[in-house]
């Protein structure tokens, strides 16, 4: 009885060696994901905080080729505005897509003369390369805003600025897009493309507005353009 008593306990004893080290290596797995989690986490807080700040926000979206959906460029990918609505799907209120090909700046304040809705909270203003390429003089931000660029760009944060405000009393933030840097050279006036992407950010430093310098981006600067950029201008596949 003894024997078969002790041969029983050290069963026992052996299950809960083996049990134990069962738990342990649960604990030990689940605190290495809690780890990986984390690191993921800080990894990717900015694009975490990002995404949370725009949770339930209306934002509306004025751009050109590089942002118009229904532009059908061979070997194109689909334009940023479709991505960005895609992950912010379910999370964003609404995102409107009114950029048309084309599209200069000083054409944008009388588009925005049709806008009838401006329940928005975010507004992207994604412009200037058209101006670059047709060779809009830059003018002095004055009022002529259908032959000067920096004319169009305040005239139509004027627009935006009233509208949005009047309709929802608040007025978060106009966000600028500069152009992207262009292979071009400099347009028949002899500015590089530069001079447009200078115009908006210094605007935006006197105005108070946010930019995203496009310019600087690094993936369609000299070194990649002729990878990343089909025709020079628009975002390929790569």
């Amino acid at each position: 009885l003894s024997s078969n008593l002790n041969i029983e306990i050290n069963e026992r004893k052996s299950a809960d060696n083996d049990l134990q080290t069962a738990i342990t290596n649960e604990i030990n797995a689940r605190k290495s994901a809690d780890v990986e989690l984390q690191d993921h986490i800080d990894a990717n807080k900015g694009y975490f905080d990002r995404i949370t700040y725009l949770t339930g926000k209306k934002i509306l979206i004025l751009g050109d080729s590089i942002s118009d959906p229904n532009v059908g460029i061979a070997g194109t990918m689909p334009v940023w505005a479709t991505q960005f609505i895609g992950k912010l799907n379910n999370i964003a209120n609404k995102v409107t897509n009114m950029s048309k090909s084309g599209r200069k700046m000083i054409e944008l304040p009388a588009a925005l003369s049709t806008i009838t809705d401006w329940d928005y909270d975010i507004v992207i203003v994604f412009l200037g390369v058209n101006d670059f390429n047709n060779s809009v003089p830059l003018g002095n931000y004055g009022a002529n805003y259908n032959i000067y660029y920096t004319d169009a760009i305040r005239q139509s944060y004027e627009i935006i600025h009233n509208n949005v405000l009047a309709t929802t009393h608040k007025f978060e933030n106009l966000f600028f897009i500069t152009p992207l840097y262009h292979t071009a050279g400099v347009n028949n006036l002899g500015y590089p493309s530069w001079y447009y992407n200078a115009c908006i950010t210094g605007f935006c430093k006197r105005w108070g507005c946010k930019w995203i310098n496009g310019y600087e981006f690094p993936m369609s600067g000299e070194l990649y353009s002729s990878w990343t950029l089909v025709d020079g201008l628009h975002p390929s596949t790569q």
